[in-house]
């Protein structure tokens, strides 16, 4: 039986009241698709000026590296010349006790000779 007229005026006015209702959702979701669209090419414009700074950072990283390498070069190198030295000078001090000593050895047997010779 094909649909009355008075059924289509009622299903037609539930359709009309149903898409006023959604009208207004449908306007909120395009106001939140635009804030959405905002936030995302804000984000975006973040992440590029961290990833600039996390760039320049990085690289300083590296610089501060390399002088670390030549700063713990030239430390090492300054500890062995030291080491070097120290070892001479201790070298130098038992040279010197030792001939302290054969001079006083050889002092007191020359002492002795003189005593048995007349």
């Amino acid at each position: 039986m094909p649909p009355q007229p008075d059924s289509i005026a009622v299903d037609l006015a539930l359709i009309k009241k149903d898409l006023s209702n959604i009208e207004p959702i449908y306007k909120q979701l395009v106001v939140a698709l635009g804030s959405v669209t905002d936030i995302s090419n804000n984000l975006q414009q973040v992440t590029a000026v961290q990833e600039n700074r996390l760039s320049t950072i990085d690289k300083a990283l590296e610089r501060i590296d390399k002088s670390f390498d030549v700063l713990e070069s030239r430390i090492t190198d300054s500890l062995t010349t030291l080491s070097n030295r120290v070892t001479g000078l201790e070298n130098w001090k038992w040279w010197i006790i030792g001939a302290a000593v054969a001079t006083g050895i050889g002092g007191h047997l020359l002492e002795s000779v003189k005593g048995i010779l007349p």
